[in-house]
């Protein structure tokens, strides 16, 4: 039966290779950037099959700069070709029968039916919708796009198996971010009076996202500041999330500062053998941003959360969402649909402040409230069932560790669960529901449940790692002596 699998596998591994190629040869005919596109997919899918964990973070780190690729013809990106090869190859891993691949339906069916059905639900949403096409396939939004952030979630459940795997994703989403910032800050896409008011957006479009995807990374680099035992390690850390800090606040983000408020105030009730170290670090972030926005510059983002424009704008926004939800409170108008009936709640309404924003397409600026208003209560309680499930299954993921003495471990779940925790908050001012981030995220928490299922996330033949191995060094005395498993940290 083995034999049957190895054969079919390589068979269709051998057929995926051969598409590639007739792929390349027919880009090189068409144009270089394709032909190149078409190499780099072939590598890709190479890796991916032979490493899916890798082929996934090597994804990952290509949603952070879609818009930087010259790959744009016809609506096809470089994360998109990358994100259907990963597809296919965990479409041949679950089809090989393999006991071993993690499986979500069966493993965490919670979480996986929940998701499921959220899909469903937005399919059916087409026969009901003002534009069942929009509702489909749209570019607002559409039950296209949400399968494909869904399918990420059993992809990343799959994918992470190892406690390597958890620091390899980890690192593409610092990495990712960093690159992201990095291409506003040194030139590329940099800051301009003419476009988002000169603050900085680097590999997205909008300032908002990227501080969206800046604060988990923050948190990421936090965690495993004091996951590590190294000291020079330590530091790289550490510089990585002040130079994350230093890219989120040119961002100038209502949404990204308070993100980072709740993101802080987590971090410090769920640090667990952390939280004297977690408050300290609090502490001095805290201390440091008064004084720097005291006697250096004022918080441009904080003196425009009240300003006239901006409540005017979510004011209206937010009006014409609510009578949607008022109208079509179980059912909601249809995926894709706020920009389909808004125009028409606006008309009705003459006391709407910005009724242009509404003209322009503009969705409702709120993840949460648009999923309603398109999809229901029962919409919006499927996407709060998953994001629920999924943080739960986190939290018990870092007690686990916590449990076996896995310091290393526990401190990066507590970091992911926080990090996802404070983007959730990002998305009450963004209409971000689609990001392939989120769902990127929400699939690390089931997997690291799963991974402490497995011998206490040890990678094969690897003895377990305590407190004591992996935790800082702490003084004692006039010497230094190890660590004792953090159990003298307030809990």
């Amino acid at each position: 039966m083995e034999l049957l699998i190895d054969a079919r596998e390589r068979l269709l591994l051998a057929a995926m290779i051969m598409l590639a190629g007739a792929a390349l040869g027919l880009g090189s005919v068409l144009s270089a950037p394709l032909a190149l596109g078409g190499a780099a997919g072939v590598l890709f899918l190479a890796v991916a099959y032979r490493n899916p964990a890798l082929g996934l973070c090597l994804f990952v780190v290509i949603t952070f700069f879609d818009r930087s690729t010259g790959l744009q013809s016809g609506g096809v990106t470089i994360v998109k070709l990358s994100g259907a090869a990963l597809a296919l190859v965990w479409i041949v891993e679950v089809g090989s029968g393999r006991k071993d691949i993690p499986m979500l339906v069966r493993d965490r069916p919670s979480v996986a039916f929940a998701a499921l059905f959220l899909v469903v639900w937005t399919l059916a949403s087409a026969l009901w919708a003002s534009d069942p096409g929009q509702a489909l396939t749209g570019s607002a939004g559409s039950a296209f796009r949400l399968a494909q952030g869904v399918l990420l979630l059993f992809i990343v459940f799959s994918a992470l198996r190892e406690r390597k795997h958890v620091w390899w994703l980890l690192w593409a989403f610092i990495g990712g971010s960093v690159f992201a910032a990095a291409i506003g800050l040194f030139g590329i896409y940099g800051r301009n009076a003419s476009v988002n008011d000169a603050r900085l957006s680097g590999g997205f479009d909008d300032p908002n996202e990227l501080a969206a995807v800046l604060v988990p990374a923050i948190i990421f680099s936090a965690a495993a500041f004091l996951a590590v035992g190294r000291k020079a390690i330590r530091w790289l850390y550490a510089g990585v999330a002040a130079f994350l800090g230093y890219a989120f606040f040119q961002t100038d983000s209502q949404a990204g500062l308070l993100a980072l408020g709740m993101a802080l105030l987590v971090g410090v009730v769920f640090s667990g053998r952390a939280r004297a170290r977690t408050v300290a670090i609090v502490s001095a972030l805290l201390v440091g941003l008064g004084a720097y926005y005291t006697f250096v510059t004022q918080p441009v983002a904080i003196q425009s959360i009240t300003s006239q424009n901006n409540v005017s704008g979510r004011e209206s926004l937010w009006s014409v969402a609510g009578s949607m939800v008022k109208d079509h409170p179980i059912f909601g108008v249809g995926a894709g649909n706020f920009v389909v009936s808004a125009p028409a709640y606006a008309a009705s309404d003459l006391n709407l402040p910005r009724a242009d924003l509404i003209a322009k397409a503009y969705p409702a600026h709120n993840s949460y409230l648009q999923v309603l208003a398109e999809l229901g209560v029962v919409g919006l309680l499927a996407f709060l069932a998953v994001i629920g499930i999924s943080l739960m299954l986190g939290v018990r993921a870092a007690r686990a560790f916590e449990r076996a003495g896995d310091w290393e471990l526990e401190m990066l779940s507590r970091g992911v669960v926080i990090g996802t925790a404070a983007m959730l908050v990002a998305y009450f001012f963004a209409t971000n529901q689609y990001e392939k981030q989120l769902w990127l995220l929400l699939g690390v928490g089931p997997a690291l449940l799963s991974v402490a299922g497995r011998g206490g996330g040890r990678d094969r033949g690897e003895q377990p790692r305590s407190a004591e191995a992996t935790a800082p060094p702490r003084r004692r005395g006039p010497g230094l002596l190890p660590h004792d498993g953090a159990g003298s940290l307030a809990g």
